[in-house]
């Protein structure tokens, strides 16, 4: 990073190195500058204060007391702006190691004795603290008669003075900037009430990589007014997220012209919350030296172009990162045979001799066989990857380099890659051509997918491609031919041919003509009339015939797979009479979403925003749930949304229950709770929406979490149904409602 001396240079001390002459009898030269060394002490981080004296409201303006033991709240941190090229205005950013401090000072020239790196120990008790326009800082109140408070605004210099210390001599290399790999976090977290983030990032010292400016074109400056009030250029990332950068007339670059092409940018992240800006969020350059590389970007980390290494993906997981991304290692092996969980390396077939085609593992090194260094994904059914990847088919590829696009996330219980989709657009393997073309098949193409109703079953591919779910789902139909069966235990073994020596399972494949392990769906049938009706050691006229079957969508013979059938009907009318609509048990679980790592499957409608909103619905990681509100810049507002279910399918059941946990929060009434915060449901795919009666809906003003009780379903039994968390409020009650652990089970 280019640093300008003038503001991160040490106080000048070149007259200060002695003086002559004048005193005769002083053996040495005296020192014309001390270095300063504060006499007291941080007690607190400005987190710490931070966190004590929030609120979700702004404006607002507080005096900072002393502590409950009677101390003064005192803070220490480095000086991270400068205001010497006129674009930081009468304020300086302290920071330490949890977070940032601005601090308001109506003076100029604040460098001259804060400079860049410079530590001060501030002594807090009798100072204020509040947000201005959304930005915690500390400063001194200035009644604010639009918002019937008060508001922190510029404090005396001399009071400023009397609360802080110097401490030793500035060390600019202590201040560096913090990436921002994406502006999608900031835009999803600028609303006021998003403490936690806002404290974390409000006034941060930022460095954003690989950026353009939107308006760049030879001509456009940073602002065309000299000394007007400022302008704003927005800045686009890779990704197309954009952020404002905010430059004053009164700057001494203020009429810079906007680079060109892609570079880097080093800035102070601002925000100033207002009902008319699409984002809080702004950049403030320090100076111009802050706009760097143009032309020559700096490539964040994850890109095609700069893939994370095995060991990068694996730091990232450990810190319970899971960013999408590209990933690069070296082919080292195959996940086992009849593997669901990996606990070990002896479950990886290292080397070129994989059984399977439907993982690949990659490590750090061409030679790593330590599990921890590696990373597991999956080949999909059918893809391009699984074409050119796999070992089991291409033993060459043992140590080769492969580049994956998808979710750092575990998979199969060891580190990996989730999400892989095997286009070629999305792999790249060493020394290898995979053209982009799908190849035409020879046979029709088979069973169509669906979405795993009666009326739309799944195909055995598209079951394949989705990989068995974490908990089995009942009630879910497939469609598939009937071509083998496994003989023993491992898919590996799977029969295509007759006679049949099992009568425990059948495989099913999307064309007649599947004979691969790779390529099949197994499917267990349970002793009684299914399996007496299906096996093809005593039915070997079903070999090659459609059926469509209902089961248990679950993992089985260490892929996903098809158990406790309960239903089944020959595409042909050949068979015996047995009724398709399966008998599903009282108490299985048809539906379930926690909310405990975000939104899930659900979807959201925002019906109406009010002004200055983003969002009505949100996840809230830290009570584990989705969270409706419409209180946003100390007021109500007139909104409305939907939290929306995926298709539930309530067929083959005699009843069904939904329940869910909800906690309401300033509803000021349990007639308004009931009106805004209703539960509905819709058989026509969100067309339509019909309220639903939740006996448990007694708590209006309460955080604590209570169960909705048993709300009956039996009404839709046999339709396919969608789930709604309906929110609405007004300008005079806008109340927060929070939902978690949705559970629908059969009766």
């Amino acid at each position: 990073m280019k640093i300008r001396n003038i503001l991160y240079g040490f106080v000048a001390v070149s007259a200060a190195l002695g003086f002559s002459a004048c005193q005769d009898d002083i053996d040495a030269p005296r020192s014309a500058y001390e270095v300063p060394q504060a006499t007291i002490k941080a007690n607190a981080t400005i987190m710490e204060v931070k966190e004590a004296f929030w609120k979700d409201e702004t404006p607002y303006c507080v005096e900072i007391p002393a502590r409950s033991d009677g101390e003064h709240y005192i803070i220490a941190g480095r000086v991270i702006s400068s205001d010497y090229d006129g674009n930081v205005f009468k304020c300086i950013y302290l920071r330490d190691e949890t977070g940032v401090m601005p601090i308001s000072i109506n003076a100029y020239n604040l460098w001259l004795t804060c400079r860049i790196g410079q530590e001060v120990v501030v002594d807090l008790t009798g100072m204020y603290i509040g947000r201005y326009a959304g930005l915690m800082q500390l400063g001194y109140p200035k009644w604010k008669a639009s918002a019937n408070t008060y508001e922190p605004t510029f404090m005396a210099q001399s009071f400023f003075e009397n609360h802080i210390q110097l401490n030793g001599l500035p060390e600019p290399s202590k201040v560096e900037p913090v990436l921002i790999e994406s502006l999608g976090d900031l835009n999803a977290n600028s609303g006021l009430n998003n403490g936690e983030f806002l404290r974390k990032w409000q006034g941060q010292l930022v460095r954003l990589n690989n950026v353009h400016f939107k308006n760049a074109d030879g001509k456009t400056t940073l602002c065309a007014e000299y000394h007007s009030s400022g302008e704003s250029q927005p800045l686009v990332d890779a990704e197309g997220n954009e952020i404002n950068v905010r430059t004053s007339g009164y700057s001494s670059f203020y009429n810079t012209v906007l680079p060109q092409g892609s570079g880097d940018v080093v800035a102070l992240l601002g925000y100033y919350y207002s009902s008319s800006k699409t984002s809080p969020w702004q950049l403030v350059l320090i100076s111009e030296d802050g706009l760097m590389n143009f032309g020559s970007p700096t490539l964040p980390s994850g890109t095609s172009e700069k893939p994370w290494t095995v060991d990068e993906a694996i730091e990232k997981q450990r810190n319970g990162e899971t960013p999408s991304g590209w990933v690069e290692g070296f082919i080292v092996g195959t996940v086992a045979p009849e593997v669901e969980t990996i606990t070990s390396a002896d479950q990886i077939q290292w080397g070129a001799n994989a059984t399977l085609q439907n993982t690949v593992v990659i490590g750090a090194t061409p030679e790593t066989k330590d599990l921890n260094a590696c990373l597991v994904m999956s080949l999909p059914q059918s893809s391009k990857m699984r074409q050119y990847v796999a070992l089991a088919t291409h033993p060459e590829n043992l140590g080769k380099k492969l580049a994956v696009l998808g979710t750092l996330d575990k998979y199969m219980g060891a580190y990996g890659l989730s999400g892989v989709s095997g286009e070629p657009a999305d792999f790249r393997l060493e020394g290898v051509t995979v053209p982009d073309t799908p190849e035409q098949p020879d046979e029709p193409t088979g069973i169509p997918d669906g979405n795993g109703t009666q009326a739309s079953p799944y195909s055995p591919a598209q079951m394949l491609s989705m990989g068995a779910p974490a908990s089995a789902q009942a009630n879910v139909y497939v469609k598939g031919y009937i071509v083998g069966f496994i003989p023993d235990k491992s898919i590996s073994e799977a029969k295509f041919e007759l006679p049949a020596t099992s009568k425990t399972n059948i495989v099913i494949s999307s064309t007649p003509d599947g004979n691969s392990s790779t390529t099949v769906v197994p499917v267990q049938l349970p002793n009684g009339a299914i399996r007496t009706a299906l096996n093809l050691q005593d039915n070997p006229g079903n070999f090659g015939k459609i059926v469509t079957l209902c089961g248990s969508y679950e993992k089985y013979f260490g892929v996903a797979g098809l158990k406790s059938v309960t239903s089944y009907t020959f595409e042909d009318g050949t068979g015996p009479d047995v009724p398709d609509t399966p008998d599903i048990p009282a108490g299985a679980t048809l539906f379930s979403e926690t909310f405990a790592s975000g939104q899930g499957a659900f979807t959201i409608d925002n019906i109406t925003l009010g002004t200055g909103m983003s969002y009505v619905w949100n996840f809230d990681d830290r009570y584990s749930c989705m969270k409706a509100s419409a209180f946003v810049g100390g007021s109500n507002h007139a909104a409305e949304a939907r939290l929306i279910s995926p298709e539930i399918n309530l067929s083959g059941v005699s009843g069904a229950v939904l329940t869910f946990d909800q906690a309401c929060k300033f509803f000021g009434s349990l007639d308004n709770c009931v009106k805004s915060a209703a539960c509905e449901i819709s058989t026509d795919g969100g067309s339509t929406w019909t309220a639903l009666t939740v006996p448990g809906q007694t708590q209006y003003d309460s955080w604590t979490f209570v169960s909705s009780g048993n709300v009956d379903l039996s009404a839709y039994v046999g339709k396919t149904v969608k789930i709604a968390f309906h929110y609405q409020s007004t300008s005079s009650t806008a109340g927060t409602w929070e939902v978690k652990n949705v559970l629908v089970t059969s009766k």
